[in-house]
């Protein structure tokens, strides 16, 4: 025999063991490492990754003045962003079914039937927007060492005009 018995048990096993489908454990199979904090998490690569939940105000009430001031917030908050930093904004929608009766005193009976009539088993969607942070390619240490060299490096530069 060519491969005699070990080898022959060696083919059947490595042939038995190819047709097992991998098992992989969920550490493989995400790109999780870690978490950081309570909102970020550290991928395999060495990236940050955050999710925060956005609340906005509505611009219906405000003035040409309060738009133009909130305008101004959000164009320094984007300018104050780090070079190695990505965002993306994720729209999340979801069904919300109404089951409320109209029953306030002191209205009539046929505003009621209207209102329960439109308001009832009616279906009303609601849309909740994150905005996921995330550094580049860029290992988070190397981000952070960058980051601290140009905030001690600006420190000095001002200690040394005055």
């Amino acid at each position: 025999m060519f491969l005699g018995l070990e080898g022959f048990k060696r083919l059947i096993f490595n042939f038995l063991n190819f047709c097992i489908p991998s098992q992989y454990s969920l550490v493989q199979e995400n790109n999780i490492n870690g978490k950081f904090d309570e909102k970020f998490v550290l991928t395999h690569k060495g990236n940050l990754v955050g999710a925060i939940s956005l609340c906005g105000i509505t611009y219906s009430n405000f003035n040409k003045e309060e738009v133009a001031t909130q305008f101004l917030y959000r164009t320094q908050a984007l300018n104050e962003l780090i070079d190695g930093v990505t965002l993306r904004i994720v729209a999340k929608r979801r069904d919300i079914k109404t089951q409320t009766i109209y029953n306030k005193d002191g209205v009539s009976k046929y505003a009621k039937k209207i209102v329960n009539a439109y308001e009832k088993n009616k279906e009303f969607y609601i849309t909740t927007y994150y905005l996921i942070i995330e550094t580049k390619s860029v290992n988070i240490k190397g981000l952070l060492e960058k980051w601290k060299a140009k905030m001690t490096t600006d420190k000095y530069k001002n200690n040394d005009e005055e």
